[in-house]
């Protein structure tokens, strides 16, 4: 039987993901623009798109949510699961903990070094799919959690 603390940190993984997905596609959307209009391709369906550095600033509204999101499930994750190693949950805590370092690396990097583009696009592809493995490795490897 699942617990209500148990219920809350599946929804919030869930949620964390959902944000990250819609991340990760912003960042394809951004990255097809950005190719196309480097390549004189600015026809079509590109051309209903808002400017550049307003995608970008979704991105990265997406991004900090996602941070945040993560923030409380790797934080409700410790409390429920207390015994980590004793559950041989620590392959998703690990990778649970870089993807979250990913997106904060990215966030700190474009706050302090200007970081945007082609780096924004693959750290938060990079980000986006860590989390998605530890979703998927849950489901598929760990069904009785």
């Amino acid at each position: 039987m699942v617990s209500y603390a148990d219920f809350v940190h599946i929804f919030l993984s869930t949620l964390a993901l959902i944000v990250l997905i819609s991340a990760a596609l912003q960042a394809l959307l951004l990255a097809s623009q950005e190719w196309m209009l480097k390549h004189k391709q600015a026809t079509g369906f590109i051309q209903y798109f808002p400017p550049l550095e307003v995608m970008e600033t979704y991105l990265f509204m997406l991004i900090s949510i996602a941070v945040i999101l993560l923030t409380l499930v790797l934080a409700s994750s410790l409390i429920l699961f207390h015994p980590v190693f004793e559950q041989h949950l620590w392959q998703k805590i690990l990778l649970s903990l870089l993807a979250w370092g990913v997106l904060l690396m990215l966030l700190i990097g474009r706050n302090y070094f200007g970081w945007r583009g082609k780096i924004a696009i693959s750290w938060t592809l990079i980000g986006a799919s860590l989390t998605g493995i530890v979703y998927l490795g849950t489901i598929f490897f760990m069904p009785n959690l």
